[in-house]
C-alpha cells in the first residue's frame, strides 16, 4: 500500500485491513501452522498445552510459534 494511502486512512480501516491480510495469510498456511495460529493466538494456549495438543516437544512447539510469526511478519511487510 502506498505511503500516500496510509495517512488517508483512519486508525479502525488499517486495523481492519491487518487483520484481513492475516487471516487471508492463515488460510494459506499449511495445517500445522494454522493449527499453531490457532491454539496460540485465538485460544491462547501456552508452549506446553500446544506441545500436548500437537504431540511435539516443548521446544518444537516455541520453534512453530517462531516461524509462524516470522513468516507472518514477512508476509505483512509487502
Amino acid at each position: 500500500m502506498p505511503v500516500g494511502n496510509l495517512k488517508s486512512m483512519s486508525l479502525d480501516e488499517l486495523t481492519r485491513d491487518t487483520v484481513r491480510k492475516v487471516l487471508e495469510l492463515v488460510k494459506s498456511l499449511p495445517a500445522d501452522l494454522r493449527t499453531v495460529f490457532r491454539l496460540r493466538f485465538v485460544e491462547d494456549h501456552s508452549y506446553r498445552e500446544i506441545a500436548w495438543h500437537m504431540a511435539i516437544s516443548e521446544p518444537l512447539a516455541r520453534k512453530h510459534v517462531q516461524c509462524l510469526r516470522a513468516h507472518l511478519r514477512e508476509a505483512l511487510k509487502d
